[in-house]
Protein backbone atom coordinates (compact mmCIF):
# COMPACT_ATOMS: atom_id res chain seq x y z
CA UNK A 1 0.00 0.00 0.00
CA UNK A 2 1.43 3.45 -1.18
CA UNK A 3 2.25 5.64 1.48
CA UNK A 4 0.62 9.55 1.09
CA UNK A 5 -1.12 11.31 3.65
CA UNK A 6 -0.68 9.48 7.38
CA UNK A 7 -0.08 6.25 8.08
CA UNK A 8 -1.32 3.14 6.73
CA UNK A 9 -1.72 -0.69 6.92
CA UNK A 10 1.13 -2.93 5.41
CA UNK A 11 -1.12 -4.88 3.02
CA UNK A 12 -4.66 -4.68 1.91
CA UNK A 13 -6.27 -8.13 0.34
CA UNK A 14 -9.40 -6.01 -1.65
CA UNK A 15 -10.84 -9.81 -3.00
CA UNK A 16 -10.91 -10.62 0.57
CA UNK A 17 -12.20 -7.17 1.89
CA UNK A 18 -9.41 -7.91 4.34
CA UNK A 19 -6.83 -4.86 5.54
CA UNK A 20 -3.73 -6.12 7.27
CA UNK A 21 -0.97 -4.67 9.40
CA UNK A 22 2.48 -6.42 10.38
CA UNK A 23 3.57 -6.19 13.32
CA UNK A 24 7.40 -7.30 14.63
CA UNK A 25 8.29 -7.79 18.31
CA UNK A 26 12.32 -6.91 18.39
CA UNK A 27 14.81 -8.02 21.51
CA UNK A 28 15.30 -4.89 22.61
CA UNK A 29 11.61 -5.19 24.89
CA UNK A 30 13.94 -7.89 26.75
CA UNK A 31 15.84 -6.32 28.68
CA UNK A 32 13.74 -3.12 29.18
CA UNK A 33 11.17 -5.28 30.07
CA UNK A 34 13.53 -7.46 32.74
CA UNK A 35 14.09 -3.96 34.74
CA UNK A 36 10.48 -3.36 35.61
CA UNK A 37 9.60 -7.10 36.21
CA UNK A 38 12.14 -7.94 38.76
CA UNK A 39 11.08 -5.24 41.55
CA UNK A 40 7.75 -6.85 41.23
CA UNK A 41 9.29 -10.47 41.51
CA UNK A 42 11.08 -9.01 44.69
CA UNK A 43 7.81 -8.13 46.09
CA UNK A 44 6.39 -11.87 45.15
CA UNK A 45 9.37 -13.19 47.50
CA UNK A 46 8.65 -10.60 50.10
CA UNK A 47 5.05 -12.18 50.36
CA UNK A 48 5.98 -15.64 49.95
CA UNK A 49 4.24 -16.07 47.17
CA UNK A 50 7.31 -17.22 44.81
CA UNK A 51 10.59 -18.49 46.33
CA UNK A 52 13.74 -18.57 43.62
CA UNK A 53 16.91 -19.63 44.46
CA UNK A 54 19.99 -18.82 42.38
CA UNK A 55 19.11 -18.58 38.66
CA UNK A 56 15.86 -19.80 37.33
CA UNK A 57 13.56 -19.11 34.49
CA UNK A 58 10.23 -17.65 35.67
CA UNK A 59 7.01 -18.55 32.99
CA UNK A 60 3.75 -16.96 33.20
CA UNK A 61 1.86 -19.96 33.36
CA UNK A 62 4.32 -21.61 36.44
CA UNK A 63 3.72 -18.64 38.82
CA UNK A 64 0.57 -18.56 41.09
CA UNK A 65 -2.79 -16.61 39.92
CA UNK A 66 -2.16 -13.06 41.54
CA UNK A 67 1.17 -12.95 40.31
CA UNK A 68 0.08 -13.52 36.81
CA UNK A 69 -2.28 -10.66 36.48
CA UNK A 70 0.08 -8.51 38.01
CA UNK A 71 2.49 -9.76 35.32
CA UNK A 72 -0.49 -9.67 32.66
CA UNK A 73 -0.67 -5.88 33.91
CA UNK A 74 3.15 -4.83 33.21
CA UNK A 75 3.00 -6.58 29.90
CA UNK A 76 -0.27 -5.14 28.94
CA UNK A 77 1.30 -1.68 27.94
CA UNK A 78 3.37 -2.30 24.84
CA UNK A 79 0.94 -4.98 23.70
CA UNK A 80 -1.84 -1.87 23.89
CA UNK A 81 0.61 0.33 21.98
CA UNK A 82 1.07 -2.26 19.52
CA UNK A 83 -2.68 -2.67 19.20
CA UNK A 84 -3.58 0.76 19.17
CA UNK A 85 -0.94 1.40 16.35
CA UNK A 86 -2.10 -0.97 13.98
CA UNK A 87 -5.87 -0.10 15.05
CA UNK A 88 -5.34 3.27 14.04
CA UNK A 89 -3.28 2.23 10.79
CA UNK A 90 -6.16 0.14 9.76
CA UNK A 91 -8.60 2.87 10.11
CA UNK A 92 -6.89 4.69 7.91
CA UNK A 93 -6.46 2.84 5.51
CA UNK A 94 -10.08 1.44 4.80
CA UNK A 95 -10.89 5.28 4.80
CA UNK A 96 -8.37 6.21 2.34
CA UNK A 97 -9.61 3.30 -0.14
CA UNK A 98 -13.15 3.91 0.99
CA UNK A 99 -13.61 0.09 2.22
CA UNK A 100 -15.84 0.46 5.49
CA UNK A 101 -16.95 -3.20 5.27
CA UNK A 102 -13.22 -4.52 5.34
CA UNK A 103 -12.10 -6.95 8.30
CA UNK A 104 -8.98 -5.69 10.43
CA UNK A 105 -6.32 -8.63 10.95
CA UNK A 106 -3.24 -8.05 12.96
CA UNK A 107 -0.06 -10.18 12.61
CA UNK A 108 2.47 -10.06 15.39
CA UNK A 109 5.57 -11.57 14.09
CA UNK A 110 7.93 -12.28 16.83
CA UNK A 111 11.55 -12.29 15.18
CA UNK A 112 13.70 -12.39 18.44
CA UNK A 113 11.17 -11.07 21.76
CA UNK A 114 11.98 -14.25 24.24
CA UNK A 115 8.89 -12.14 26.72
CA UNK A 116 6.80 -13.74 24.29
CA UNK A 117 8.31 -17.42 23.39
CA UNK A 118 4.39 -18.61 23.95
CA UNK A 119 1.84 -17.72 21.62
CA UNK A 120 -0.98 -18.04 24.48
CA UNK A 121 1.22 -15.76 26.55
CA UNK A 122 0.99 -13.10 23.89
CA UNK A 123 -2.55 -13.64 22.06
CA UNK A 124 -3.78 -13.35 26.56
CA UNK A 125 -2.22 -10.04 26.70
CA UNK A 126 -3.58 -8.97 23.38
CA UNK A 127 -7.47 -10.35 24.16
CA UNK A 128 -7.54 -7.88 27.46
CA UNK A 129 -6.25 -4.90 25.22
CA UNK A 130 -9.18 -5.52 22.28
CA UNK A 131 -11.37 -6.33 25.12
CA UNK A 132 -11.02 -2.42 26.14
CA UNK A 133 -14.25 -0.49 25.80
CA UNK A 134 -14.82 3.56 24.66
CA UNK A 135 -16.90 5.76 26.98
CA UNK A 136 -20.01 4.76 24.88
CA UNK A 137 -19.68 1.01 24.78
CA UNK A 138 -17.94 0.57 21.86
CA UNK A 139 -14.43 -1.29 21.99
CA UNK A 140 -12.04 0.44 21.88
CA UNK A 141 -10.11 -0.53 18.97
CA UNK A 142 -13.02 -1.77 16.90
CA UNK A 143 -11.31 -1.94 13.78
CA UNK A 144 -9.30 -5.21 14.71
CA UNK A 145 -11.45 -8.49 14.31
CA UNK A 146 -8.39 -10.90 14.27
CA UNK A 147 -4.45 -10.81 15.57
CA UNK A 148 -2.14 -13.44 14.75
CA UNK A 149 1.08 -13.97 16.05
CA UNK A 150 3.53 -16.03 14.06
CA UNK A 151 7.12 -17.03 14.95
CA UNK A 152 9.90 -19.77 14.14
CA UNK A 153 11.24 -21.31 17.53
CA UNK A 154 14.27 -23.29 17.64
CA UNK A 155 13.59 -27.05 19.08
CA UNK A 156 16.56 -29.02 19.71
CA UNK A 157 17.90 -29.24 16.24
CA UNK A 158 14.91 -27.84 14.11
CA UNK A 159 13.11 -24.63 13.90
CA UNK A 160 9.82 -24.91 14.22
CA UNK A 161 7.54 -22.59 12.87
CA UNK A 162 4.13 -21.38 14.98
CA UNK A 163 1.06 -19.82 14.07
CA UNK A 164 -1.77 -19.39 16.58
CA UNK A 165 -4.92 -16.67 15.74
CA UNK A 166 -7.51 -15.08 17.67
CA UNK A 167 -10.64 -13.82 16.69
CA UNK A 168 -13.42 -11.59 18.08
CA UNK A 169 -16.15 -13.04 16.35
CA UNK A 170 -15.23 -16.91 15.86
CA UNK A 171 -18.17 -16.81 13.65
CA UNK A 172 -16.98 -15.01 11.03
CA UNK A 173 -16.57 -18.18 8.53
CA UNK A 174 -14.76 -15.66 6.21
CA UNK A 175 -12.26 -14.03 8.06
CA UNK A 176 -11.55 -17.51 9.40
CA UNK A 177 -11.04 -19.31 6.07
CA UNK A 178 -8.83 -16.17 5.33
CA UNK A 179 -6.51 -16.37 8.36
CA UNK A 180 -6.19 -20.31 7.41
CA UNK A 181 -5.20 -20.07 4.00
CA UNK A 182 -2.71 -17.36 4.91
CA UNK A 183 -1.31 -19.86 7.54
CA UNK A 184 -0.99 -22.50 4.75
CA UNK A 185 0.62 -20.16 2.31
CA UNK A 186 3.02 -18.92 4.95
CA UNK A 187 3.87 -22.63 6.09
CA UNK A 188 4.35 -23.83 2.29
CA UNK A 189 6.79 -20.72 1.91
CA UNK A 190 8.72 -21.74 4.46
CA UNK A 191 8.95 -25.37 3.06
CA UNK A 192 10.32 -24.17 -0.14
CA UNK A 193 12.91 -22.48 1.66
CA UNK A 194 14.38 -25.08 3.83
CA UNK A 195 13.42 -23.20 7.17
CA UNK A 196 11.04 -25.79 8.48
CA UNK A 197 13.69 -29.03 8.56
CA UNK A 198 11.57 -32.68 8.77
Amino acid sequence: IPESSGRRADFLFRRDNVVAELKTLKEEALREHALKLQPLVNDWMRRRQVLIYGRRLLALQRVPAACQQEWLRLLQAPVENVIRDANRQIRSTKAHYDLPTAKGLVLIANEANLLYTTPSDYLSVAARALQKRAQNGDRRFREIEAVVYLSIHPVRDRLLPIWQAGFINMADERLNEFVTTLQQRWFAFLSRGRIIRA
